[in-house]
């Protein structure tokens, strides 16, 4: 049988287009339309279930033959564009909805947090959801009663718990949600990206927990944008593109390769318009290198050594006497992190062709995991030159700099500062 949690062997998942009704000219066609409507219906509901010729231009795919396998205790990735069909086949492994072609075998009782207030009653409260839920998951009332004080307070919703779940913002049905889904017990979780509506301390709160709970050997399966957070927690991943399985392997690689792929490409430095200054010198190109392997590269570990290569040109100046080169580093909510500039170490870019390239190598990367967005800005002889903003999107992975053990739970704000301790 082998230890598997979840086997998908050739799942497909066909959608049949909606087909615009067509209009009665006359009252006698309406009439005749009203009496005709229950067999009209019925034959257009087995239509939209029944697919004899899979050629029609109105079927649409949203999976396409995959297959994939889960192992017990382990957390699992899915990773892909918005339209991948993520969704859709979580909805099939949470016995959702069926796929059309294809078997998808689990082992084990499932919670599942895919939309924000699944499975919530609203004209109940926080507590009674609670135990809705639970008894739903099969547990009896002994066993939510043990769980419920660290649900209520893991959710964080402990002063509205006994009010009705209608009157809940979005994240704290989140937060509830995800408590229960986490404490329940249950042998396979399976998050969607509905965490991202948590603010930043519940998201990193969550991945805590969730790395709790597969060291205790509960499967998890998780999709998210936030990369980092994938990485960090999940070893090995599949990527999905436009409902088909791209590739599958170490969580890295997929990562490398989704940000690597023409969807998530930036326009060349050279052919874009949206920059600002003078023109007398311009960025042709950027790349952040990792400097242990020397590759171009999206995805860096923090705390490791980088480097930013910036390429220039100049189609006006023949020799550059003094030039200054600003980075700034922004998160992704375009809150200000960081900026790194040739003058703040007195290093002065003068006696340069007019073309080349500049390294602004950076040592220990401090930056916590997340994704990052770069904006360059170019001053030459004098002249504010060249300035582009979202050049790059970097995404930082966490390691495990102290070797505490404690990874990507410990972190809050912005930065990873080196730290020693001792006692005087």
């Amino acid at each position: 049988m082998g230890d598997w949690a979840i086997k998908v062997d050739n799942i497909s998942k066909l959608y049949r287009l909606g087909v615009r009704e067509k209009k009665s000219d006359t009252l006698f066609e309406s009439i005749g339309n009203v009496l005709r409507a229950p067999v009209h219906n019925f034959k257009q509901l087995w239509k939209q279930s029944h697919f004899n010729d899979l050629s029609e231009k109105n079927i649409f795919w949203a999976l396409r033959d995959i297959s994939f396998e889960i192992k017990k205790g382990e957390a699992f990735g899915i990773i892909g564009h918005n339209g991948a069909g993520k969704s859709t086949l979580l909805k099939i492994l949470s016995r959702i909805t069926e796929p059309t072609f294809g078997e998808a075998r689990v082992k084990g009782r499932i919670s599942s947090l895919l939309e924000v207030g699944t499975g919530f009653h609203p004209e109940l409260t926080g507590r009674d959801n609670i135990y809705m839920n639970g008894t739903i998951l099969g547990m009896t009332k002994k066993e939510i009663d043990r769980k419920l004080d660290q649900i209520i307070h893991f959710s964080g919703v402990e002063k509205h718990i006994d009010s009705l779940l209608k009157f809940y913002s979005s994240g704290m049905k989140v937060r509830l949600g995800f408590a229960v889904a986490a404490y329940m017990e249950q042998e396979i979780i399976i998050v969607d990206e509905v965490l991202a509506v948590g603010d930043a301390e519940f998201q990193k709160k969550c991945l805590g927990t969730m790395e709790n709970v597969s060291s205790q050997g509960r499967t998890i399966l998780f999709v998210s944008h936030d990369l980092g957070a994938i990485q960090t927690l999940c070893r090995r991943s599949i990527l999905l593109k436009n409902g088909e399985l791209i590739n599958s392997g170490d969580s890295k690689d997929m990562v490398r390769e989704y940000l690597d792929s023409n969807d998530m490409s930036i326009t060349q430095l050279s052919e874009r318009k949206d920059r600002t200054g003078k023109g007398d010198v311009v960025f042709t190109d950027i790349q952040l290198i990792d400097n242990d392997s020397d590759k171009a590269t999206s995805t860096v570990v923090s705390g490791s050594d980088i480097s930013f290569l910036l390429f220039y040109t100049s189609n006006k100046l023949e020799q550059l006497n003094d030039m200054e080169i600003e980075i700034d580093i922004y998160n992704k909510n375009r809150g200000f992190i960081s900026s790194l500039n040739n003058r703040m170490t007195h290093t002065v870019l003068g006696g340069l062709n007019k073309s080349g390239v500049i390294e602004c190598r950076v040592e220990n990367f401090p930056m916590i995991s997340g994704r990052y967005r770069i904006d360059i800005f170019l001053n030459a002889n004098g002249t504010y030159c060249d300035g582009i903003k979202d050049v790059l999107f970097v995404d930082v992975i966490n390691a495990d700099p102290y070797k505490s053990g404690f990874g990507h739970t410990q972190d809050r704000g912005g930065v990873r500062l080196v730290q020693e301790w001792k006692p005087r």
